[in-house]
């Protein structure tokens, strides 16, 4: 599903994928999390990472940001 929203253009959207995503990452893994985030990294909007990632520590997320 995330892959299917990932790209929408109406930023609510891109909102409910990236707390779609943090919500995944707390339910298996951060480790499984990252791994998807890393797969797709180039494709996600800024919105939706910068919700996946609020729960990583903030030297990661910091650097994940800075990476895009």
């Amino acid at each position: 599903l995330a892959d299917m929203l990932m790209d929408h253009p109406h930023d609510l959207m891109q909102k409910a994928v990236g707390w779609m995503l943090r919500e995944c990452g707390k339910r298996v893994s951060e480790e499984e999390l990252r791994t998807y985030i890393s797969l797709n990294f180039r494709k996600m909007k800024r919105t939706v990472l910068r919700y996946a990632i609020e729960r990583f520590s903030p030297e990661k997320r910091k650097r994940m940001l800075q990476a895009r």
